[in-house]
């Protein structure tokens, strides 16, 4: 299964999760100016982390992931946001038929994420009701 990713393997997955332009500060600062944009125009802001299989999440260092979540937890409860990850999910992790490559969801994968969403992320339930 992992010949399916050789090429991220060896370049994005090792090499950018631990660059630090990861966390520059003005990208914290675009998150929030965005947060605060939707709640100024009566929309309700949610953070997500979609699914990721588990050939991507396993290379991350784990200083990594303890500050990535560090700070959108952060940004989350300083805004009065929900954050929900999917990023480690169960349902998709080992299932590698929903992804086109390690972190991209395919049509398959994005119709029943959408699916999940519609059913756990109660800030879209009134949107996805027809």
């Amino acid at each position: 299964a992992q010949a399916r990713f050789p090429a991220f393997l060896d370049q994005a997955l090792v090499e950018n999760p631990t660059k630090a332009e990861y966390f520059l500060p003005e990208r914290e600062e675009q998150l929030y100016a965005i947060i605060a944009y939707c709640k100024e125009h009566e929309l309700t802001p949610v953070l997500i982390t979609t699914p990721f299989s588990s050939y991507y999440n396993d290379p991350v260092p784990e200083d990594f992931l303890d500050r990535f979540y560090g700070t959108v937890n952060r940004i989350a409860s300083d805004t009065n946001v929900n954050y929900y990850d999917y990023s480690h999910d169960e349902r998709f992790s080992k299932n590698l038929t929903y992804f086109s490559d390690s972190d991209h969801l395919n049509a398959e994968g994005a119709d029943y994420f959408m699916e999940i969403l519609a059913e756990e992320v109660v800030e879209l339930r009134p949107l996805m009701q027809n």
